[in-house]
């Protein structure tokens, strides 16, 4: 009997110590082991097809330089599938999904997409901004250059991709197709330009607003059915008759290249609305008011 009471004595207080232990537990104790187990399951959520811009440590706030995270994650992104291709050497990423979950993110430099490319990709839900400091002035926040496909006049220029990485020869230089851009919203803060696309296949553009650019919001080099669509194009924040247009400069949207299709679109602002160069065709249903 003694012998029963005694244990019963022992498990009560072992109980109350660990329940003690587990009430001075701070607030910071708690979410340093929170972020311990999350940390333990990030790789497991990189496995499958969607890519969380902040596993990878970028700032969905905005106060930090989400530069190099935003870089990695389209990386890892574009490694997720090698044995079924598209175009000839464009390789098939099977739908792969880089989620920005509604942060709004500064960068401090051009982001460039793998040198190798890929398609069939969706990119979507949040803001990109070019911070005060942006090192590319005149380039643009996002781009679809391989320094494999030939860009004539630009051979030295500053907005070239550099990379030391070996790219693969595709016969048509098409380095990037099917890749999908929405619901996101493109800020260049007035340093440059918003989206380029060299050479780059049935690319979409859909409910995007780009605004702040001075040179081009979107601009279309070569390539075929870019499409863009249900989106605002402004350099500055206007609903008309503004006393600023005599200065507004840049051009929203410039195209050149085949079968492209501008489709509900709304440009607020800027020096040129629509620029079609070289055999550029487009089907075009779009509305300025600048």
């Amino acid at each position: 009997m003694k012998t029963a009471g005694l244990f019963l004595l022992l498990t009560i207080l072992c109980c109350a110590k660990a329940v003690i232990g587990f009430q001075r537990l701070s607030p910071e104790q708690h979410y340093a082991r929170f972020q311990e187990r999350a940390a333990s399951r990030r790789l497991e959520e990189n496995i499958g097809r969607v890519f969380y811009l902040t596993n990878f440590g970028a700032d969905p706030k905005g106060a930090n330089d989400s530069s190099d995270a935003i870089e990695k994650a389209i990386e890892n992104a574009f490694k997720v599938q090698h044995n079924k291709n598209m175009l000839e050497g464009v390789n098939d990423l099977g739908g792969v999904v880089i989620d920005l979950q509604g942060g709004d993110y500064k960068i401090s430099r051009t982001i460039s997409f793998p040198p190798n490319g890929g398609g069939n990709v969706v990119i979507q839900g949040g803001s990109i901004r070019a911070s005060e400091n942006f090192k590319n002035k005149g380039c643009y926040l996002v781009q679809l250059w391989s320094p494999a496909t030939t860009r004539e006049g630009h051979e030295n220029s500053p907005c070239k991709p550099n990379t030391k990485t070996d790219i693969k020869k595709t016969a048509l230089q098409v380095y990037y197709e099917d890749i999908t851009f929405r619901d996101i919203l493109f800020d260049s803060n007035h340093h440059g330009g918003g989206i380029l696309a060299v050479n780059a296949v049935r690319i979409r553009i859909d409910n995007c607003y780009f605004k702040g650019f001075t040179t081009e919001g979107i601009k279309v080099e070569k390539g075929h059915e870019v499409f863009i669509s249900s989106s605002f194009l402004g350099q500055t924040e206007t609903i008309g008759g503004d006393k600023r247009e005599k200065d507004f400069s840049g051009i929203a949207i410039s195209l050149d290249g085949n079968d492209h299709a501008v489709t509900d679109v709304a440009i607020f602002s800027a020096a040129v609305g629509v620029l079609l160069s070289g055999q550029a065709s487009l089907k075009q249903y779009f509305y300025s008011y600048f």
